[in-house]
């Protein structure tokens, strides 16, 4: 497992331009510390008690966030990671979602409605929704298959609990 490569990611969601944390943009999302462990794991820590979880880990090949929630599941974003140079990346969710049971044996699909709807108003492409629908498939692949959650996920466990033991307040 590499140290970690610090790096900063925005979240962007397609016709609403950088992501707020709460409705109506009340608030803009707070920046946590991003680390790049290689080139297809990618990790974020924001504080344990985040609402949206307590580690986000970014898959670029597979198309995936995975968000762990408080131990009883994972929150799947579908979308991409593009490389903005100067170690900045931006995320583009792509409306698509998925909870998975922690043990990866039961999924729920999300929000297909709002894809839909993205699609139809021409937020997304047909390139970017195509891009939705195979990380998606690679997901459920991924599920069916018992290899949720994959390897690059448990070495971004391993980075925060690393890191946070080593940034903890005494």
């Amino acid at each position: 497992m590499s140290d970690g490569e610090k790096v900063s990611i925005q979240w962007v969601r397609p016709g609403q331009g950088p992501h707020q944390e709460q409705a109506g943009g009340a608030r803009p999302r707070l920046a946590h510390p991003c680390f790049r462990l290689s080139a297809d794991v990618l990790v974020e820590l924001p504080p344990r008690d985040w609402g949206h979880g307590d580690l986000l880990v970014y898959l670029p090949r597979q198309g995936w966030l995975v968000r762990r929630r408080y131990v009883d599941a994972w929150y799947v974003d579908i979308g991409g990671l593009e490389d903005a140079g100067g170690g900045r990346y931006l995320w583009t969710d792509l409306y698509l979602d998925v909870v998975v049971n922690e043990a990866g044996s039961a999924h729920r699909l999300l929000d297909v409605d709002e894809f839909g709807q993205a699609l139809r108003d021409g937020l997304i492409s047909n390139r970017a929704a195509a891009s939705a629908l195979e990380g998606l498939h690679r997901l459920f692949e991924c599920i069916r298959e018992g290899r949720f959650p994959p390897v690059g996920i448990r070495e971004a466990e391993a980075f925060a609990t690393k890191f946070r033991e080593a940034h903890t307040e005494a």
